[in-house]
């Protein structure tokens, strides 16, 4: 019997009965865990600032960007 049909033969086992196998996997992460991580606290929402305004004034006219030379990089 080869190495692989043995692991194969094996796993079949292993897997046959699923109450076993759950509880197995029960026990292992119950013995690694103490209790499940507690749920996270909802944050407090952000305040507003009293003096900023919660929407932004439409710009109506565009300035005209200021292209300033770019310096090259070495080659």
């Amino acid at each position: 019997m080869t190495a692989m049909a043995l692991e194969d033969e094996f796993l079949a086992l292993l897997c046959e009965d699923e109450e076993a196998l759950r509880a197995e996997f029960d026990a292992i992460i119950a013995a690694n865990w103490d209790e499940p991580p507690p749920i996270p606290v909802p944050r407090q929402p952000v305040p507003r600032t009293p003096y900023r305004p919660t929407v932004r004034p439409l710009r109506t006219v565009l300035a005209d960007p200021v292209r300033l030379p770019r310096q090259r990089s070495p080659p």
